[in-house]
């Protein structure tokens, strides 16, 4: 028997090349005369190519692959052009006008986000009134309006506001709203706190198709699930089959992630094929009409579903892809699946490029992609007489081999924004579709039955209650398997690049060299060498000699140290909600599960807060703390959970070492601060923990939230407090950073751990003047974000998540003024 082969797909490659040519242009971001050059490029290079290929077509095969290939360098060409268009901003756009009272009209055009105090919606401009002037414009603009009247998509409205850029990101590997945003061609936001600012104009705008079919068939769905089921089970319907996954508590969220089946609550391929084979097996089996009507019929249906959970683009692609396989089956025409996708691809990229980026766009084509180009080769590693013939083979094996090709064809994409692979997800998936398929099924049935008759859809929603609840705890046991999920650190796009390539040859060369059916195992192991190597080599290519990040954590301190070798200690934790969004990200990011030792300073919120909120998600080998009686119901708490998980909670005073760190020295508090016995006799922020990290030369000065007085009596040490980064205390308050301390502390370099316009009016100018003055550059956490510090031998870097970056040799001194700013 030949060995089975995937079949050619010219579209797939169209698609492949317009994406390379799209990522190419996001990379090297071309200017305007760029952009008219790759137009003459492009049209020159399909003109050609197109003609050539019609020449050798008609007398010699010779020119074709050279003809071929020109033709995908002008595809390529086209997708770079392509996404210069869409992200030229023309001169009447309202990005302009960020940071600028206007008053602007225009339509709601997305769904209402609502939540308790307010609505968040997106906003698409027409007219913008500065002054007495009127002007025409376009954009949207993403609104939050707060504790306003109620609103609806289509209302057309006028409003009073201040247009505001999207924040950056301030943290390495932390969510980009700005970016978020830009993606969705959106460049401003506005903040509305008052009623009487906006102003209902009309409440017949939008769409047409959108406000009085595709709205009344989402909220006639909702109603329906709401009939018969409550509270979680209710959500979670609503989650599978409207796409309304992010509703969900977080921890049910977390159990899906946690198991590997994720996906299934974004809605995409899965869902839609199944509304569209419940579709055509209605039409075309039950009601027997012409096969040509009922695809037309399908299609209608999946346009309708696709606008009805939101159009994202995983929705799009499959509906494409249904819509081509539908039609070809309803006139009898063999399909090709890999140009189904390929075509599909390139027509969503042609309409919109920036969906490139998009995770749903990336997951849902790397899933489908790894299905057709793998499973004509997984079988030729499995006999037909058991793939097809035998209850195991059609119910187990096969769609094991479906859930194992789309894990590897999403691997990577998976590893990179979420820094885990869920190695248990191929067998979750076996107990988890198949119920997917009868919930979303018996919920479109309600959804339909119910017009003809009220209390005839309960039968189903009944069903489907049980089916979520077999659900819901399937995916819990999975979710707590040991060993469920690898960590993966942040992946740079060449490794993703050399995995495809791997990935796509891989299979043919085992082919070519067995024909053996243990050539399946040898290909699973072989790819799963493949996937360790590059885990291993992402994360060894971390490792700096000593690597310090202060986090940009609001008005509170948070830093990480991580040593090379994998020793990693965390220094405070910020306010309460804080860290999850700042330091989480970048724990992932590096691979982390566990921490090998906690510094907590002192147990005021603005420290301790994301130490409570991290613990769980991430492990702590011991927690260092200066005493243990301080009483505030937050570090009460803290450390009753610690006690009850066994967590070690151990004490530091002046002269201690940190076990696993000796590069640490403990130089407060000491008995006038708290006593041996571990109780506060001083203010709680002067009996911060004080430490002095030396690597080699280099002396980085922890100094937590101590005022005046610690300062002076740690003045009286001398060269012991000289250091060459300073974490400056307690926020640059106006009660620390005396006169004697920075002179005694000499920091070539002082970072201000502080938020951005805190009541408490950190830093003080007085502070702020000592360092200048002593010749300190100076970088303040809520101007620069993030600082990373590195140790290389005698050289200490920095680097700022706004870019500003700069090093000195731990010989220099501070001698000239450099404040960093912006």
């Amino acid at each position: 028997m030949k060995p089975r082969k995937t079949p050619p797909a010219p579209l797939l490659w169209a698609f492949f090349f317009l994406a390379t040519g799209i990522g190419f242009a996001m990379v090297t971001r071309f200017s305007e005369p760029s952009r008219s050059a790759l137009f003459a490029v492009t049209l020159f290079g399909f003109c050609f190519a197109l003609g050539a290929l019609f020449f050798a077509y008609i007398n010699s095969s010779k020119y074709r692959l050279p003809s071929l290939i020109l033709l995908l360098l002008a595809i390529m060409a086209f997708g770079a052009l392509r996404l210069g268009i869409e992200t030229r901003i023309p001169g009447n756009d309202i990005r302009q006008l960020a940071g600028q009272n206007v008053t602007i009209t225009g339509t709601v055009v997305s769904e209402i986000d609502v939540k308790p105090e307010r609505q968040r919606f997106d906003f698409a401009v027409d007219s913008v009134e500065l002054g007495d002037s009127l002007y025409s414009a376009t954009g949207t603009v993403r609104t939050y309006y707060y504790r306003g009247r109620p609103l609806a998509y289509g209302d057309r409205l006028r409003i009073r506001t201040r247009l505001q850029k999207p924040n950056k990101a301030t943290n390495p590997f932390a969510f980009d709203f700005e970016r978020s945003l830009s993606r969705q061609g959106i460049g401003v936001v506005a903040f509305v706190y008052t009623d009487g600012k906006v102003e209902i104009i009309d409440t017949s705008g939008g769409n047409w198709l959108i406000r009085e079919i595709v709205r009344p068939v989402k909220t006639h769905i909702a109603a329906t699930i709401d009939s018969g089921l409550h509270g979680g089970s209710a959500a979670l319907l609503k989650g599978l089959l409207l796409g309304k996954g992010r509703e969900l508590p977080a921890s049910v969220r977390s159990a899906f992630a946690d198991s590997g089946t994720i996906h299934i609550l974004a809605v995409s391929g899965l869902h839609v094929g199944l509304i569209a084979g419940l579709a055509w097996l209605i039409l075309s089996s039950i009601f027997r009409i012409p096969r040509w009507l009922a695809a037309i019929i399908v299609i209608l249906v999946l346009a309708l579903y696709a606008g009805v959970v939101g159009a994202r683009p995983s929705v799009l692609r499959a509906s494409l892809m249904f819509s081509i396989i539908v039609t070809g089956t309803a006139f009898r025409r063999p399909y090709n699946l890999l140009n189904s996708i390929g075509a599909a691809g390139f027509i969503l990229l042609v309409i919109k490029p920036m969906w490139l980026t998009d995770i749903g766009f990336q997951l849902s084509f790397g899933a489908t992609i790894g299905i057709a180009y793998l499973l004509p080769l997984f079988e030729n590693w499995i006999p037909e007489k058991i793939r097809i013939k035998n209850f195991v083979g059609k119910w187990i094996i096969l769609p094991l081999e479906v859930s194992i090709a789309a894990t590897l064809g999403t691997a990577p994409f998976v590893a990179y924004h979420f820094h885990r692979l869920q190695i248990i997800g191929p067998i979750a998936n076996l107990f988890v579709i198949p119920p997917l398929a009868l919930i979303i099924g018996y919920g479109v049935l309600a959804s339909t039955l119910i017009v003809v008759w009220k209390p005839l859809p309960l039968i189903f929603l009944y069903a489907d209650w049980a089916l979520l609840r077999y659900l819901l705890n399937a995916v819990k046991v999975f979710a707590d398997i040991p060993f469920a999920y690898l960590t993966f650190p942040h992946l740079t796009p060449w490794w993703i690049a050399l995995y495809y390539i791997i990935l796509w040859g891989l299979p043919t060369i085992i082919l070519r060299l067995t024909k053996s059916r243990w050539g399946g195992l040898v290909f699973l192991i072989a790819i799963s060498l493949v996937l360790t190597v590059v885990r291993f080599a992402a994360e060894t290519g971390f490792r700096e000699e000593v690597k310090i990040t202060f986090f940009d954590i609001g008005q509170g301190d948070c830093a990480l140290v991580e040593f090379h070798g994998g020793r990693e200690i965390l220094i405070d934790g910020g306010m309460p909600g804080n860290a999850v969004f700042a330091v989480e990200p970048y724990l992932r990011a590096r691979g982390l599960k566990k921490l090998d030792a906690v510094l907590l300073t002192h147990p005021d919120a603005d420290h301790l807060g994301g130490i409570a909120d991290l613990y769980g998600d991430f492990d702590y080998d011991v927690v260092y703390v200066p005493f243990k009686n301080q009483g505030s119901e937050l570090y009460d708490n803290f450390l009753a959970r610690a006690d009850s998980n066994e967590l070690r909670i151990e004490l530091l005073s002046k002269g201690d070492t940190i076990r696993g760190f000796p590069e640490f020295n403990v130089l407060w508090p000491d008995t006038t601060a708290v006593s041996r016995a571990g109780s506060l006799i001083a203010n709680i922020n002067e009996a911060s923990i004080v430490t002095m990290l030396e690597y080699g030369e280099a002396e980085i000065l922890f100094t937590g939230d101590i005022g005046f007085p610690t300062e002076k009596a740690l003045a009286v040490l001398g060269d012991s407090i000289d250091c060459d980064v300073l974490k400056v205390p307690h926020h640059g308050s106006r009660f620390s950073s005396c006169s004697t301390f920075v002179a005694k502390t000499t920091p070539v370099m002082a970072v201000i751990s502080v938020g951005a316009k805190n009541r408490f009016g950190h830093p003080a100018p007085e502070v702020i003047d000592r360092y200048s003055a002593s010749g300190s550059t100076i970088l303040r956490t809520d101007r620069v974000g993030a600082v990373i510090v590195t140790i290389e031998h005698d050289s200490i870097f920095y680097e700022c998540n706004n870019n500003s970056q700069g090093g000195f040799s731990v010989t220099d001194q501070p001698t000239k003024t450099t404040y960093v700013h912006n």
